[in-house]
């Protein structure tokens, strides 16, 4: 009698929208409760699983399966550690919105302008359009969010020519972590966040960020105290 279906099909840009939301409204919820520690043991177990099932998955040699396995937990400590650092220091949600500020601009003006492809070996969806959003947009992120915790003394040259650094680091780890992926022959690390991917996905450009602003801080420190 009641024969009632219902047919939702939503975009790769609403998946990615509606997960993000309430990613960001989790993260906020976490973070006043002062339990982002426990966040990141959470984030290490998970990374790490996606990781080693995907090495182990993947058509392969164990040769290549070795090397992206250990260049994966390389890259994900030194990524956990600077993020750990920043929310020591006070400044890691400012990381957080820098990186998603950039990765949603290269995001969205790739899919509006496209144009010639960045890296279309490794990976083909990434535009030049994209690719100098997220540098413009990276550029002014470091500096309204992130310059004032590096360098106290502002100078606008020397903070956008560092945001424009960080704009590239971050998009160059997610090409990084793509290239790894295209190595085991896969897609999306896992397909436990509905149009992102796995948790790798979001991490990869998360951690290059991160790793660049733990540089800079230390070569600070180090020059202070020559």
């Amino acid at each position: 009698m009641f024969n009632i279906k219902f047919n939702f099909h939503l975009s790769e840009l609403a998946k990615r929208t509606i997960v993000a939301c309430f990613g960001i409204a989790a993260l906020l919820i976490i973070y006043q409760l002062d339990m982002v520690h426990h966040l990141l043991s959470i984030l290490f177990f998970v990374l790490y699983s996606e990781l080693l099932i995907t090495c182990y998955d993947s058509k392969i040699t164990m040769l290549k399966k070795s090397i992206v396995f250990a260049a994966g937990v390389i890259y994900m400590a030194l990524g956990l550690q600077s993020l750990a650092d920043a929310l020591s220091f006070g400044f890691l949600l400012h990381i957080l919105a820098a990186v998603f500020a950039t990765d949603t601009a290269a995001f969205a003006f790739g899919r509006v302008f496209k144009g010639p492809k960045l890296v279309p070996k490794i990976s083909p969806n990434k535009t030049w359009s994209g690719a100098i959003a997220g540098l413009i947009v990276g550029a002014c992120m470091f500096e309204y969010f992130l310059a004032q915790f590096i360098f106290p003394d502002r100078s606008w040259v020397r903070d956008f020519f560092y945001g424009a650094s960080f704009a590239i680091v971050i998009q160059l780890g997610d090409l990084l972590v793509s290239f790894a992926k295209r190595v085991c022959k896969i897609k999306d690390a896992s397909k436990l966040l509905p149009g992102h991917g796995g948790f790798w996905d979001r991490c990869d450009s998360l951690f290059a960020g991160a790793i660049f602003v733990s540089i800079l801080r230390i070569i600070k420190l180090g020059v202070e105290m020559m």
